[in-house]
């Protein structure tokens, strides 16, 4: 038996058809009954329509209002999905006798466009909005400031300014700056990775148009940051710096070998940065500043415990590799000498 489609069926409200099932209450279709498969038939069977519920996409208009000027502007891409990017459009509008267009504002009642909203702009759709058209007299002219990526507004509240006044400069304090990133100017060119000496904040210039301010944006330097680390080279125990990372060229103090055993046998002489070295390099004595310029670790150097004395009267001394003498009569004798006397007496 061929499988039929659903194509006779209505769905119900807000479902569309998924498959078969002879199961009455299946939520998922039988795949051996999907639509063209084949199967053998053994008994009567009864193959239930499957529906699904429909997915609904929520969708938002963008609305642009003359707000007291004439014409009409509709966005071609409106509605738009649940978070789309809209772009904002350019003015369509015949402008209020008297009046020039500023720009544009979820406020009907606004005097200050909102730069949020500057044409060309792009802003997430979230639910429906509607821009209104921003009227000023003609003799006017709005001084915008743009975060350009980063977030918060600034606002001019001597905007709109007539022509020829002077318009003091703004900082970027009301904004907040991408990760990683910081406020340096201000540009009227989107794009400027410098700002313009010109509209340095705090700075004035004389308006003679429309002027949209653009926050430029600098990377943050980047803090190198050292570690100093402590070896224990064949002894036990741990030696961590708490003050470890260093920023480079920061001043670090050499710790001393108190948190370490030393191997049985020895004991600890100070630090090198060679792990096969026989001498402490007295660059990193306990106590010692150093500047860091990179990562560092400090191997423990470790020498032998002097040997034991032999005390059998006579001054006692001890040559080079550790093996005791003792002086008699003003001659340096070894153990051994010693010993080899000691017999002689007894024959």
């Amino acid at each position: 038996v061929t499988v039929l489609s659903g194509a006779g069926l209505t769905p119900p409200i807000g479902t569309h058809f998924v498959g078969w099932s002879a199961n009455q209450s299946a939520a998922d279709p039988d795949p051996a009954f999907a639509p063209g498969a084949a199967f053998t038939i053994t008994q009567a069977v009864v193959l239930f329509a499957v529906w699904a519920d429909d997915v609904i996409v929520n969708e938002f208009a963008v609305s642009y209002d003359a707000n007291g000027g004439t014409g009409d502007m509709v966005d071609p891409n409106s509605p738009y999905a649940d978070g789309s990017v809209a772009t904002v459009l350019a003015n369509g509008f015949t402008a209020v006798a008297g009046k020039q267009f500023a720009g544009w504002s979820t406020d009907p009642n606004a005097t200050d466009p909102d730069p949020a909203f500057a044409p060309g702009a792009t802003l997430t759709i979230t639910g429906d909005i509607t821009l209104y058209a921003v009227w000023i007299s003609i003799d006017q002219y709005v001084a915008l400031y743009n975060n350009n990526g980063g977030t918060g507004e600034v606002f001019d509240p001597d905007s709109p300014y007539l022509l020829g006044s002077l318009v003091t400069v703004l900082s970027g304090a009301g904004l907040t700056a991408p990760i990683g990133m910081h406020f340096v100017g201000w540009s009227t060119n989107p794009n400027a990775t410098d700002p313009d000496p010109a509209f340095t904040p705090g700075s004035i210039f004389t308006i003679t148009g429309p002027i949209t301010l653009y926050a430029v944006w600098a990377g943050d330097a980047i803090l190198n940051e050292f570690a100093v680390s402590y070896h224990a080279n064949g002894g036990t125990g741990d030696l961590v710096d708490p003050d470890s990372p260093y920023l480079i060229g920061s001043l670090v103090t050499v710790l001393s070998g108190a948190g370490l055993t030393a191997p049985v046998g020895m004991h600890f002489v100070g630090w090198s940065t060679n792990p096969n070295a026989t001498d402490p390099d007295p660059a990193f004595t306990p106590g010692s500043t150093f500047t860091i310029t990179g990562p560092i670790t400090l191997y423990a150097v470790w020498a032998n415990n002097p040997g034991p004395s032999v005390k059998t009267g006579g001054s006692v001394i001890k040559n080079s590799i550790g093996i005791e003498s003792r002086l008699w009569a003003g001659i340096p004798l070894t153990l051994g000498f010693l010993l080899i006397l000691l017999a002689r007496r007894r024959t």
